[in-house]
């Protein structure tokens, strides 16, 4: 098979996949997902007919939520309760499912994602999964789009379909990390005026082949197969870079407040990389020096760079003795490789498992073919470095408090690997975080404060249901409001008994805070208000308390 990356023509660096949102049935507009995708991305599928669609809270005039019930569900990957349910915003396609007695096929995945409580998002969290995708397998005539090594044909019939998902099942590994391609359709603006893009599961020989396939034919898929090579990449390593870029002048760069508005934990740090490691930097190439003054965008403000570092502990991940990553607005670089400083680093691994090495498949919108390092920071400055050091930025943790020693940032680190299984993996595609504006009493004191836009991020896992656990706990009213609003994550019967004790919790704040984007309705008394909503997303009965004195 032909190499698929250009020749070289400068490193660049790369943005993270943008992974897809949730999809309630075949789409009907510019966007849609293949079946491959469909099976790719969830972590359960069954089939069955619809039993009930029930309107959650039928009283308010703004509800616009609904629980599906699926009858009998006939497995066919991942694991399943006995009776399937999950909450949607539309009920129409579930509702003609159910009248017509269809049979419906149900993608599904674990419902764990950042809920917006003032639209009333958290009403999700009442069911263990939510609905990505549905197929209605009676419809006549039923039909999806497929994508094999041709590109884009319809499947039609339900046999074809569900031959077609178990074939797919057999040839990926359900779990894996999946990245999508949006593949854009030939011809289609021809005839409607506007593109159209699938979605299609990142694999490498399948999008190698249908590049060369429809490069060789012209037109419209001849641009289409450019945009499929654009996302190869060649995989190299420090000292063949550092060679592409010995014509740059290098110049020591200092630190500077990225401008970003995620305050990142030290928790969702170490869940949100792929390999952590302990070392000093051997050597240090600049690649571009940034313009703080400029208005062009953010990416021409930042100093970028490539580092080569001497690895002495392996905290997360196997990595080699030395590993080279590239990393923006990196601080004092220079003067730490001068002075040896230790470093921990928290970098993403921009390669995929695909056919072999060195070339491999990398997620990279506008990459063009260009040849790059295999790591990159997870972020800007402290977002993906912890010197050892003096002087060092403070960093927020699951305490609820700042950290500056970098020491105690370890100790951080390596307490929540321990604690937590499925952060010492690599991303997981399933990894979500916990975001929301962070109460003023956090920010106090630090390089944050009086900053209105900012979110504060953990990751979603058992260390944060541990943790919430105990700020319901806390003296702080904020500290007992984070709690409640992280368990919305975990339903089960000792954290509703838990959420139950904070009906009548005293905490009042000083400003009334709306909490509904729907009725405009302003509390008081918050943390009472998010125990409340929790529960009442849950489907447990209990009494509304008072909001307002």
């Amino acid at each position: 098979m032909a190499n698929p990356a250009r020749a070289l023509c400068g490193l660049v660096l790369i943005l993270p996949v943008v992974l897809s949102s949730a999809a309630h049935g075949q789409p009907i507009g510019t966007k849609r997902d293949s079946l491959q995708w469909m099976v790719a991305r969830a972590e359960a599928i069954v089939r069955g007919p619809v039993e009930s669609v029930v309107a959650i809270n039928p009283g308010d005039s703004f509800t616009r939520f609904f629980q599906v019930t699926i009858r009998s569900p006939l497995r066919i990957a991942g694991r399943i309760e006995k009776q399937v349910c999950f909450v949607v915003t539309d009920r129409k396609p579930y509702a003609e499912l159910k009248s017509k007695n269809h049979e419906g096929l149900f993608f599904l995945a674990r419902s764990q994602f950042d809920f917006q409580r003032k639209s009333q998002d958290h009403y999700y969290s009442r069911c263990p999964v939510i609905c990505k995708n549905t197929i209605d397998l009676d419809a006549e005539p039923t039909s999806v789009t497929s994508f094999d090594s041709t590109g884009l044909r319809q499947l039609v019939g339900r046999q074809a379909i569900l031959a077609e998902v178990e074939r797919y099942l057999r040839k990926i590994q359900q779990g894996e990390r999946v990245s999508r391609f949006m593949l854009r359709e030939p011809d289609r603006r021809a005839f409607t005026g506007y593109d159209s893009r699938v979605a299609v599961p990142l694999d490498y020989d399948l999008l190698n082949s249908v590049a060369k396939r429809w490069s060789a034919a012209g037109g419209a898929k001849s641009r289409i197969g450019g945009d499929i090579r654009d996302v190869f990449s060649e995989l190299i390593d420090f000292e063949a870079a550092k060679a592409m870029l010995a014509h740059r002048e290098q110049v020591p760069t200092e630190w500077r407040r990225a401008s970003t508005l995620s305050i990142d934990s030290l928790e969702w740090m170490t869940a949100d990389c792929d390999v952590i490691v302990r070392g000093t930097i051997e050597d240090l190439v600049l690649v571009k020096l940034g313009d703080p003054d400029s208005k062009k965008d953010y990416e021409s403000t930042i100093d970028q760079h490539l580092v080569k570092l001497r690895v002495s502990e392996k905290i997360k991940g196997q990595v080699d003795s030395t590993i080279s990553f590239t990393v923006g607005n990196g601080g004092k670089l220079s003067d730490w490789k001068r002075r040896k400083v230790p470093l921990v680093v928290f970098l993403r691994d921009r390669s995929l498992r695909v056919r072999s090495d060195p070339t491999r498949l990398v997620a990279a919108p506008r990459n063009h073919g260009a040849p790059i390092l295999r790591y990159a920071a997870r972020g800007t400055d402290t977002k993906a470095i912890i010197a050892f050091d003096k002087g060092h930025p403070e960093i927020f943790c699951a305490r609820l408090a700042w950290i500056t020693d970098p020491h105690e940032m370890l100790k951080v680190v390596r307490s929540y690997l321990k604690q937590t299984p499925s952060a010492r993996e690599s991303r997981s595609r399933s990894k979500v975080s916990l975001s929301f504006a962070p109460p003023k009493s956090f920010l106090r004191g630090t390089s944050w404060e009086g900053d209105r836009y900012s979110r504060m991020k953990f990751p979603i896992d058992s260390y944060l249901e541990q943790r919430a656990r105990l700020w319901l706990k806390a003296d702080r009213k904020e500290d007992r409001w984070l709690g409640a609003r992280a368990l919305v994550h975990f339903k089960s019967d000792e954290n509703a008994a838990a959420l139950k004790r904070l009906l009548a919790d005293p905490g009042q704040w000083e400003k009334p805070v709306t909490v509904s984007h729907f009725t405009h309705q302003k509390v008081l008394f918050l943390v009472r208000w998010e125990a409340w909503v929790v529960l009442n997303a849950w489907g447990y009965d209990v009494p509304k308390p008072r909001f307002s004195p």
